[in-house]
């Protein structure tokens, strides 16, 4: 007697695409990073995230589309560094504006309040910024 067992497996893969619905001008993006969301710096001065924004790290809206960051006139964004729940943009001052968790300080404001893009505040650190990292719970 012969005794013949077949096994089968189904893998199911499931891809989610974001549509964005406003896209940046025209311009050379000078860097990107990534994370669990991801931030652009365009030559023009811009930023622009997409993303998880769990915790206002993609700046704006809960939403995973495509969205230009508040950022005074007076200054260009020049870098970004995004982490996992919070980000940091470097401006053309040498300043830092950073939002998103900020459960250990993280953002830099001498308090725990998080923030989105549009209630950063300037981080003030007594000279001029060159270059900025941020970890988990920190910012460098």
């Amino acid at each position: 007697t012969t005794t013949t067992t077949t096994t089968t497996t189904t893998t199911t893969t499931t891809t989610t695409t974001t549509t964005a619905t406003t896209r940046p001008p025209s311009a050379t993006v000078q860097a990107i990073a990534a994370s669990n969301h991801s931030c652009a710096v365009v030559s023009n001065g811009t930023a622009w995230c997409w993303g998880d924004h769990g915790t206002a790290q993609a700046g704006l809206s809960r939403s995973a589309t495509l969205q230009t960051i508040p950022y005074p006139e007076e200054f260009s964004v020049v870098a970004a560094a995004p982490g996992p729940r919070h980000t940091c943009l470097g401006d053309s001052a040498g300043g830092v504006w950073c939002f998103g968790n900020n459960t250990n300080g993280e953002l830099g404001t001498g308090d725990t309040d998080p923030r989105t893009a549009e209630t950063a505040q300037r981080v003030v650190l007594g000279g001029r910024v060159d270059e900025v990292v941020v970890g988990v719970e920190h910012s460098c």
